[in-house]
């Protein structure tokens, strides 16, 4: 089903020949948003294991991907659809759920597309404050530099034994390639290269405050994995398990005082990666 804003009219019919046989069928699942194209084209997102679907004026179906593909969970949804800032494509914003060591848990996702359905990029968004942290990104507006912010909520299970507060409002802006940190696109390569680049770290703002982005690239690890944050003594302040690379991971400092610090990413076993940063008053 997807609704015609402009008409005012609703579409009950999924198109039954055409569209990919595991989309979801049930009214429930399949209810989204739409975003008018030139030419009274379409593009329709289901907000239950969304896809991204053309329509052309007559309706039918161009071209279909599913939007967060690299794992399928009933509740991955999204939340807003909006043309690039570049001029080129659109950028979807939403929630996917990935697997973690021994759970599952929300992250934030953008995701850039071509205008012939080829996704361009993808970004992922931890808030890190706890082990059990979810994301959510509800809405997203372009930014006269170029860039984008959205707002959203970062929300932890209940606490049933000190009841602290659980859910907080959650506001990001990024720059035109949906990074948080600076330079995560990486360089643009002519060609495949031979072998994957190792890990690698990038933090932002540097000096930090209250606030530290941590930009993870590499390949993804075979066993566990997890970040250190570890004090000019060598002493670890904070532990928090990585569940994928390719992402950011946002961290709260804390009364921590003003010096020198490191990341570390540890990887099957073995220390992967450093990166220092300043703690500023």
């Amino acid at each position: 089903m997807f609704q015609d804003s402009w008409a005012k009219r609703e579409y009950f019919a999924l198109m039954k020949a055409g569209f990919p046989s595991d989309l979801p069928m049930t009214g429930s699942s399949v209810d989204g948003n739409t975003y008018q194209l030139p030419e009274d084209q379409l593009i329709a997102f289901p907000a239950s294991e969304p896809w991204i679907m053309k329509l052309g004026a007559d309706h039918q179906r161009a071209w279909a991907f599913p939007l967060f593909d690299e794992y399928r969970h009933p509740f991955n949804q999204t939340s807003k659809i909006i043309p690039a800032t570049d001029g080129g494509g659109y950028i979807a914003a939403g929630v996917g759920y990935l697997p973690y060591p021994g759970q599952s848990g929300a992250i934030g996702l953008l995701r850039k597309f071509n205008d012939e359905g080829e996704p361009l990029w993808s970004r992922r968004l931890f808030y890190v404050d706890t082990v059990l942290h979810q994301q959510y990104i509800y809405d997203i507006k372009p930014c006269p530099d170029g860039g984008y912010i959205m707002c959203g909520q970062v929300r932890q299970p209940v606490d049933t034994v000190n009841y602290t507060p659980t859910q907080q409002g959650w506001l990001l802006k990024t720059d035109q390639y949906g990074c948080l940190v600076p330079g995560c696109q990486g360089p643009v390569a002519a060609e495949e290269p031979d072998h994957p680049a190792p890990p690698g770290l990038l933090v932002y703002p540097n000096p930090a405050t209250d606030m530290l982005a941590v930009y993870l690239s590499g390949p993804k690890p075979a066993g566990e994995a997890f970040f250190r944050l570890i004090d000019p003594l060598g002493r670890v302040l904070q532990e928090a398990p990585v569940a994928e690379t390719d992402a950011t991971y946002i961290f709260t400092l804390g009364a921590w005082p003003p010096g020198r610090y490191a990341v570390q990413y540890w990887a099957d076993g073995r220390l992967a990666a450093v990166k220092a940063w300043i703690k500023a008053d």
